[in-house]
């Protein structure tokens, strides 16, 4: 995650551990956390994208069966967790097309970011 639409709190560094979202002093509570992305066409193998608490825990996992050769697969997940201040969330993505494939910018015009974002709710 090299970039930013905007980061209230500071809960995300374009320079330290830049995978993670993380939350600030004081702000403990109830997150609706949230990511997507798009693979670049390939009708090989699955798609998969896990959101993980604190670098170990698999708070949700979800997996594409089916992909297609002529259209680039967009993927969602979403959770709604309790964080504590410190703790951090990251956005997994992986594939098993049996090669390199792009993720993120895919060469469509829209919606071509791998993206995570964390709410607070509560």
């Amino acid at each position: 995650l090299n970039s930013e639409r905007f980061n209230v709190g500071a809960m995300h560094s374009t320079s330290v551990n830049t995978s993670r979202l993380t939350v600030p002093s004081n702000q403990a509570g109830l997150y609706w956390v949230y990511g997507w992305t798009n693979f670049a066409a390939n009708a090989t193998g699955r798609r998969r994208l896990i959101i993980k608490k604190n670098g170990s825990v698999t708070i949700n996992d979800e997996t594409l069966g089916t992909v297609s050769a002529a259209n680039v697969s967009g993927m969602q997940i979403g959770a709604l967790l309790v964080l504590a201040a410190g703790d951090f969330v990251e956005l997994y993505v992986q594939q098993t097309s049996g090669g390199n494939l792009n993720v993120g910018d895919t060469g469509t015009t829209d919606g071509d970011e791998t993206e995570l974002t964390a709410v607070r709710i509560w």
